[in-house]
Parts: C-alpha cells; sequence; structure tokens
C-alpha cells in the first residue's frame, strides 16, 4: 500500500462506504493514516451530535467528539490539527472544560475561534458563567481575555459572583484585576454577602484593605441567619482574624454594634473563646454587657461554651456576673451546664452566690439548681463558699426539702454537713418539718441520717402533729418502728386531740394500729386514747380492728370517748347491724346505753335516718321512749333531721309519741310544720290517718314560710341540742368551756333559752368563732 500513489490510495478510499472497513484501512498503516487524518477528523465530527449552541446537551451528554477530548484534557495540537481539518473546534462548552481543567494554552487558542454570535455570558446548567470558571481555575489570562470579548460579572442573589469568588478563594490578583477594572466591590451575593465579608472570614488582611480602599462600606451587613445580620467585624471576631479586625476598626468599624436581634462581635468573640479578638473589641469601645435576642450577654456565651480564659478576661473588664436586664446570673448558667471550673472561677471572682435565675417562676439559686442536676461535686463548692440553705423556691422548698422529697440520700448528707438547718421547715399549710417529710415518705435511711444530725423527733408542724403522729397515716410501719426506737412518744396528742394510734385506725393501718399498741417504750397507750382510738375502729366497722382493741383490753361496754360516745353509738349510727348483733355478744354491752347527752344508739341511727338499724334496734327492745337531756326521743331527732322512712317504725311502737313535747317546747309534728319539707309534711299526715289519730288534730298544712329551716352545713357540724346540721360558722354559736371546748349550738336552741348539759356553762363563754376553723385555719 506504501508503493501506491497517494492519487490512487484517496480513489480507493472514497470508494469505501463502510465505516468499520475505511477505520481498518487507514488505521493499517502510519502511512495511509498520514495522509487521511483530515478525513478522520471530518468522519469524527459527521458522528458525533453537534455541540455548538446545545449546552444542555453539552453539559449531560458523554461525547467523544475529538475536540471534546482536546479541550478537557489540554491537547492543544489536537484541536489544532481538527481546525485544519476544517472542523468547527470551538464552542462554550469546550471553553468550560478547557477553564475547568486550567488548560490555558487550549482555552485560549478555543477563545480566538469562538464565534462571535455565541453568548459568552450564558449560563451552563450548574449555573455558572465561563468568567466565573475561569475565575475559578485562578488564571489570570482567560479572565482577561474573557473581559475583553464583553464577559461581565453577573449578579445573582442566590449565588456569589465571579468577584466573590476570587476573593473566596483567594486569587488576589484576579481581585486586583477587577477593582483595577472599576468593578462595583459593594456587589451582593445570597442573603446580601459582599467581598468584604468573604475576606473578613478568610482572615484576608491585604483584601480587606484593597476593598475598603475602593470605597467599601466597613459595617455593611448580610443575613447571617434570619435572626443576625453580620458585619465584617463580626466575621473576622468569629475567627479570631485579629489583623483584619484592627483594619476594620481602624476604617471606623463599630466595635459595640448591634443591629437587629441585639448581638454584637463581642458575643461572638466570646462564645468561640477568642480572648485577643474580645480585647481588641473592648479596646475599641464594644459594650461588655450587650444583651441580644436571647437574652444572653458576653460573659453569658463564654459560660456557655466553656471559655475559662474568657470569662476571666471579660470579668476582669468589668462585665456583669449579675443577672441584670437577663434572666441567667453568670453562677447560675455555669451551674446549670454541670461547668465545675467555671463555677469555681466566678466564685473566686466574688459571683453572688444566691442570686436567683429568672427564667420561671420557681426563682432557683445555683444550689437549686446543683441540687436538680444531681452534681454533688457542685453542690459541695457552693456550700464551701457560703451558699444559703435556707432560701426558698417559689413552691416554698429549701433545697434540703427538695432533697428530702425524692430521696436523695447523698444529697442530704452533703447538706447537712454544709450546714443546712434541719429544722427549717417548708412553707405549705402544714409547716412540715424534714423530718416528718422523710418519715411520711418511707424513706428510713433519711430518717436515721435526720436523727444523727439531732432532728427534734417530737418537733410538732403547724398543727402540732409530731413526726409519729403523721407517719400513722401511711403504710410505713418500718419507719415508725425506727421514729419509736429512736425516743418518738407515740402517745403524743396534736391539736385536734388526737394521737398516733387514732390517726392509724382512722386510716385503716392495721399494722400500724399494732405496732403502736405492742410498743412499751414510754408504757402502754394512756387509757382514754387508746379508747378514742377503739371507739372510731368501730365507727368504722372495721371487724379485724375492732378484734385487735379487744385482745389488747378494751371493753365495749364502758370503753368509748369522753362524751360518753360507746362503741355500740358507733355501729348504730353507721348502720352496721353485724357490728351492733357483735357488741350485744359481749359482756356487759347494754342496747340502751347512753352518751353525755343521754342519747341511746336507738337515738343516732334515728337521726342519720338508718332505716334498717332503727328496726333492728326496736326488734331487740330498744327502748324507744327514752328521752335526752332536752327531753327529746328518738321519734324526735328523726323529724328534725327531715328522715321521713325512720318516722313509721318509731310511730308505729308508740303513736302517741307524735304528741309528746321536748325542752323546747314543741311536738314532733310542729317539728314537721316548721322545718316545712313537703315530703316530711306528707308522711306526718299519713301517719295521723293511719293511727286514727286525726281526731286530735287536723292535717298538718305546708306554711309559707319555714322558720326552721336551716341551710344544712358541709362539714356537716350539728347543734348539740336539737341535733341538726347547722352552718357552723354564721348560724351557730360555740361555747368554750363546756364539752370540752366543743359545744355547738344552732341559734334558735339558744334563743330559746338551752344551753349545755355542764354544770361550768356560762352564757357568757359562748362565742361565734369555731374552735375548729381556728384550728385548721
Amino acid at each position: 500500500m506504501n508503493r501506491l500513489p497517494l492519487e490512487l490510495i484517496n480513489n480507493i478510499i472514497s470508494q469505501l462506504d463502510d465505516d468499520k472497513t475505511l477505520y481498518s484501512a487507514i488505521l493499517s498503516c502510519r502511512f495511509l493514516f498520514n495522509s487521511q487524518i483530515s478525513h478522520l477528523y471530518r468522519l469524527n465530527a459527521d458522528n458525533c451530535s453537534s455541540t455548538n449552541n446545545d449546552l444542555e446537551a453539552l453539559g449531560c451528554g458523554h461525547s467523544v467528539h475529538a475536540c471534546d477530548w482536546a479541550s478537557q484534557t489540554g491537547q492543544l495540537a489536537t484541536l489544532k490539527r481538527a481546525k485544519d481539518a476544517g472542523i468547527t473546534v470551538c464552542d462554550l462548552q469546550r471553553l468550560k472544560w478547557a477553564a475547568e481543567g486550567r488548560h490555558a494554552a487550549a482555552f485560549l487558542y478555543l477563545l480566538e475561534q469562538l464565534d462571535a454570535a455565541l453568548d459568552v455570558n450564558s449560563r451552563f446548567p450548574d449555573n455558572q458563567t465561563l468568567l466565573e470558571c475561569a475565575v475559578l481555575s485562578g488564571n489570570l489570562e482567560m479572565v482577561k481575555q474573557l473581559v475583553a470579548i464583553g464577559a461581565t460579572i453577573e449578579f445573582d442573589p442566590n449565588q456569589e459572583n465571579a468577584f466573590h469568588l476570587s476573593v473566596r478563594h483567594g486569587h488576589r490578583d484576579i481581585t486586583r484585576y477587577f477593582l483595577a477594572q472599576h468593578i462595583d466591590p459593594s456587589l451582593r451575593g445570597p442573603r446580601d454577602i459582599t467581598a468584604l465579608h468573604i475576606a473578613a472570614v478568610l482572615g484576608d488582611t491585604e483584601t480587606v484593605e484593597w476593598l475598603l480602599a475602593a470605597g467599601l462600606e466597613v459595617d455593611c451587613r448580610y443575613r447571617r441567619n434570619p435572626y443576625d445580620e453580620y458585619t465584617a467585624l463580626y466575621d473576622a471576631a468569629a475567627h479570631n482574624h485579629v489583623d483584619v479586625m484592627a483594619v476594620l476598626l481602624e476604617h471606623g468599624a463599630d466595635a459595640a454594634s448591634t443591629p437587629y436581634g441585639g448581638l454584637s462581635a463581642l458575643h461572638i468573640a466570646a462564645r468561640n473563646g477568642h480572648t485577643e479578638a474580645a480585647s481588641l473589641l473592648l479596646d475599641h469601645g464594644a459594650n461588655i454587657d450587650a444583651v441580644e435576642r436571647c437574652s444572653t450577654t458576653p460573659l453569658l456565651d463564654a459560660v456557655s461554651n466553656n471559655h475559662l480564659a474568657m470569662i476571666e478576661l471579660l470579668v476582669d473588664r468589668g462585665a456583669n456576673m449579675s443577672k441584670g436586664s437577663v434572666n441567667w446570673p453568670a453562677l447560675a448558667l455555669a451551674v446549670n451546664d454541670n461547668n465545675v471550673l467555671a463555677a469555681a472561677l466566678l466564685l473566686n471572682k466574688g459571683a453572688d452566690i444566691d442570686e436567683t435565675e429568672q427564667r420561671n417562676l420557681d426563682r432557683l439559686t445555683a444550689l437549686h439548681i446543683a441540687f436538680r442536676n444531681r452534681n454533688i461535686e457542685l453542690v459541695e463548692l457552693l456550700l464551701s463558699h457560703g451558699a444559703s440553705t435556707s432560701i426558698r423556691t417559689r413552691p416554698g422548698y429549701t433545697v434540703l426539702l427538695q432533697a428530702i422529697e425524692v430521696n436523695e440520700f447523698d444529697m442530704v448528707r452533703v447538706l447537712l454537713n454544709g450546714g443546712a438547718d434541719v429544722e427549717e421547715r417548708h412553707n405549705d399549710d402544714d409547716e412540715s418539718l424534714p423530718l416528718s417529710v422523710a418519715a411520711c415518705k418511707g424513706y428510713n435511711e433519711i430518717v436515721s441520717l435526720l436523727l444523727d444530725h439531732d432532728a427534734d423527733v417530737e418537733g410538732k408542724d403547724k398543727y402540732d402533729c409530731t413526726a409519729v403522729a403523721n407517719v400513722a397515716s401511711t403504710e410505713h410501719v418500718s419507719t415508725m418502728r425506727l421514729l419509736l426506737e429512736r425516743g418518738a412518744d407515740s402517745r403524743a396528742r396534736a391539736a385536734s386531740g388526737y394521737n398516733a394510734l387514732v390517726v392509724a385506725v382512722t386510716s385503716k393501718r392495721i399494722e400500724m394500729v399494732r405496732l403502736l399498741l405492742q410498743n412499751g417504750t414510754h408504757g402502754p397507750q394512756p387509757k382514754q386514747q387508746a379508747n378514742d382510738a377503739f371507739f372510731w375502729a368501730c365507727n368504722a366497722g372495721n371487724m379485724d380492728m375492732i378484734k385487735l382493741f379487744l385482745e389488747y383490753g378494751c371493753d365495749p361496754a364502758r370503753d368509748g370517748l369522753a362524751t360518753g360516745d360507746l362503741p355500740i353509738h358507733a355501729a348504730a349510727r353507721s348502720g352496721n347491724i353485724d357490728l351492733v348483733d357483735f357488741f350485744l355478744q359481749q359482756d356487759g354491752v347494754d342496747l340502751d346505753s347512753r352518751d353525755c347527752f343521754m342519747r341511746t344508739p336507738l337515738f343516732h341511727a334515728a337521726g342519720k335516718g338508718k332505716v334498717q338499724m332503727v328496726k333492728h334496734l326496736l326488734s331487740k327492745g330498744a327502748d324507744h321512749t327514752a328521752r335526752d337531756i332536752y327531753h327529746a326521743t328518738p321519734l324526735f331527732v328523726a323529724m328534725r333531721h327531715e328522715h321521713h322512712e325512720s318516722l313509721e317504725p318509731l310511730v308505729a311502737a308508740c303513736p302517741e309519741s307524735l304528741f309528746w313535747i321536748d325542752a323546747l317546747g314543741r311536738t314532733p309534728l310542729q317539728w314537721a310544720e316548721l322545718t316545712g319539707p313537703l315530703h316530711l309534711i306528707a308522711t306526718a299526715n299519713s301517719l295521723l290517718r293511719e293511727y286514727g289519730l286525726l281526731a286530735r288534730t287536723p292535717e298538718i298544712q305546708a306554711p309559707s314560710r319555714c322558720p326552721l329551716a336551716i341551710p344544712k352545713d358541709p362539714a356537716h357540724h350539728s347543734c348539740d341540742v336539737c341535733t341538726r346540721e347547722v352552718e357552723h360558722c354564721t348560724l351557730a354559736r360555740h361555747c368554750t368551756i363546756c364539752s370540752d371546748d366543743s359545744f355547738l349550738i344552732c341559734r334558735d336552741c339558744a334563743n330559746n333559752g338551752m344551753v349545755c348539759f355542764d354544770a361550768a356553762h356560762k352564757e357568757s363563754s359562748w362565742t361565734d368563732k369555731c374552735k375548729h376553723c381556728r384550728l385548721w385555719s
């Protein structure tokens, strides 16, 4: 083939219409390849999709065009041979590839071949222009040539432009060239950022000086986030570029500037721990106590980020460690973050150890916060510096009470060793003592610890209740045993008159009752206190507890309340028929036992409307004619209390009793008429008709006015004379002498000359003030 004339070879090649055969022939020898190179370029161009002016295809396709490959790899010779073969070698995408590959020679050659009709400022699919690609390559000559043919810096609010990119990537020669071309240095980018902000972030002092010399405003701002606006000084402070900061400040940057949100450059330096930057700002007038939108100061930012050197610098320069206009004192914040070293530093610098934070209504001190975080090391540190253990949170807790409430034994120990007052009361309604709080929760270890620190085992709360009286209502028998072993007196009475045994009974704590009855540390339970407890066990109908008292030696025939109320009275009042029968089987129990008002069990059952009990007692032979000291029978009390269902068995026992007269001069029928409820009047009239008594008296008429109608008392207080419930604070009087200072009389009875049975009674001793209200208020 090499010996054939070139003209003949060309004729042969022109007759080959199969590409594969053509390529094989050309590649068979170098002579043939060299002679047909132009034909190969043209064939390659014809077989590849055209890229001219199709930027989308260029960006997304995978071209095998020789010029594409040459542009990407910088093969200038290939581009020239393609040009010699008559191929269009230049388009925008090939220029971009050459620029991105930093192939300056290929780029400049392609640029010379660029069709003037193509827009050199077009954006590629990745939203870049040729000028921006050239800037990113860092080749000044590329940039110059592009500018020479009309490339401009395009403004786009969503991305940085070519000028910004030159600064961002440190291509100072390009930056200077742009400035020399009188580019506007204040061009904005995303979030209104400028080249000055970018240079400040990078610490590019030289570029900052050029930009300021070009007239860029030193305090221009951009939106760092939706809440804060930054100046170049802020950016430099954030990265501790002190040299840049010095240049900015020399050119008039405002060190005390606090744009929208209140954030200052000092805040930024403080939160990043840049002490040099902070010192420079303070030297130029930065506000050391500036408050930003989250109510933090530079000092608080330094504390939050645990920058000890910064904390020391700011405090030494006069930063306010107190809360001032913000919620957190610096010490409270350090403690909240469990930052022991920062807390120690602030304490050594004189921070107010007992100042409270104001983020919520609790108003916590540093000590409260350290406890809340269960940080014993910080608690010990604060106590060693004299933190007060007496300051209370808004709900009234001292830190010792808080620790007791949640059973933090180690914390209680540390607080007591640090001087916490073991007798400091809660500010609750009871004014509880720490010992009572721990005992009522069954925290035996803490109870022992408090007693070891000389807590008064007989200390009383507002209502004169000791720890023993308080814990008696709980299930914590082991705690009660511990208190008794440490010398607590189970016989002590509370202001209500009841001791721990009664409290345990009324709380239905049988094991607690058993322990108190068996305990002999201070001798046996006083007889009357045991009797009181026995009575209330009977009132509750707790058979197991009743048997326990019987084993202890209580006698149901004579042991009851000081008022004369016996267990059978309590059983009748509660309507417990089985219990009444049980008592009647006991030796000496009288079906008609009398209390201090001479009232029998039948009287109590009728007053409570226990119809079945009334019938049962009558069937057992109870005396329905028995009168109390005010001459009333059970029928009277049933009528006064409007228990119309109890009337029938009582009247059936003695119809004549409807006409009996009490000490107030009234019959049961008159009580019905004066109190006035329609159902009671209807029942009374029905009984008159049933027993043929209308000949003696006409039917009762419902009155238009009911002079004896009394509002019910929510607390169920009753007049001790007529036994009706009466609103005890406004419609009753109290005797300060009679019946153990608890005699109550309604105004109707008092106005009708009734007095109590007590020989010591004097009308002058009556008062409108209730003993129980005084006790519990």
